[in-house]
């Protein structure tokens, strides 16, 4: 029969694309279908990446679990990961990394800013008619960009890591400071959220060790606060009763 209809001639490059489409809605249907055929085949690569890794079958499925939710991540900068490269240990793997949401930026500069502009609109009301307006209007323009700029690099030098075997917090701009507490030794965590996070619908995660001595560290202002306190708390439980960190 002839054919009214021929598919047409794809080149190199669209036959290329064409198969890494088809590939993706593969790997998709297989993550995401709940049938009994796509659910042997993922049981089947837990089971698999399982052996290779040493690891037993309820801590893979447990791990693959975790891993299917959609876990609040977000783009590292070329430094950070080559921070968090140097500090990981052999062995160690990592779980989570995540990096403050933008909302830090404005947060972290909002009080500076309204005293910025407080003493602007008080500057001009003491000058009264002096027409020296646009002065005070710069000054205020400069010093909140700034500010801002100031939060966007400490922004940058901000870096949350989750591992198997402990909770890593880098911050800084100029001089690098490290929290790192093994997951066995911390002894809870709590959700903060202050009123101008609720309103970006973003929280923080307060880490508290077990050693009174060491200061509570803060992943401040991440998205989706409470779904990755239900990561972290997770992972704290399955180290405290498999006895991974103990050595950290």
């Amino acid at each position: 029969m002839k054919d009214f209809f021929p598919k047409p001639q794809l080149s190199t490059a669209e036959g290329l694309l064409e198969k890494g489409a088809a590939h993706a809605r593969r790997a998709w249907r297989l993550r995401m279908c709940q049938c009994g055929t796509c659910q042997d085949e993922r049981a089947l690569k837990v089971a698999e990446a399982a052996a290779r890794a040493g690891l037993s079958a309820t801590d893979a499925q447990a791990a693959s679990e975790a891993g299917a939710a959609p876990a609040p991540t977000a783009a590292v900068t070329p430094v950070g990961a080559l921070l968090a490269r140097h500090i990981l240990r052999d062995g160690e793997i990592v779980l989570l990394t995540l990096k403050p949401s933008w909302w830090f930026v404005i947060l972290s500069s909002l009080k500076f800013i309204s005293i910025v502009l407080i003493l602007m609109l008080g500057a001009i009301a003491y000058e009264g008619r002096h027409n020296r307006e646009w002065f005070y209007i710069e000054a205020a323009i400069f010093l909140s960009a700034g500010r801002i700029m100031w939060a966007v690099l400490a922004w940058m030098g901000r870096l949350y890591v989750l591992t198997d075997m402990r909770v890593i917090r880098l911050a800084g701009v100029f001089r690098v400071e490290i929290f790192d507490c093994a997951l066995r030794k911390i002894a809870r965590t709590n959700v903060v959220v202050s009123a101008r996070e609720r309103i970006c619908a973003t929280g923080s995660i307060e880490i508290i060790p077990e050693d009174e001595t060491c200061l509570p560290a803060l992943w401040q202002t991440i998205d989706r606060p409470h779904e990755v306190h239900e990561i972290v708390t997770s992972a704290i439980t399955r180290s405290k009763n498999h006895g991974l960190g103990a050595a950290a």
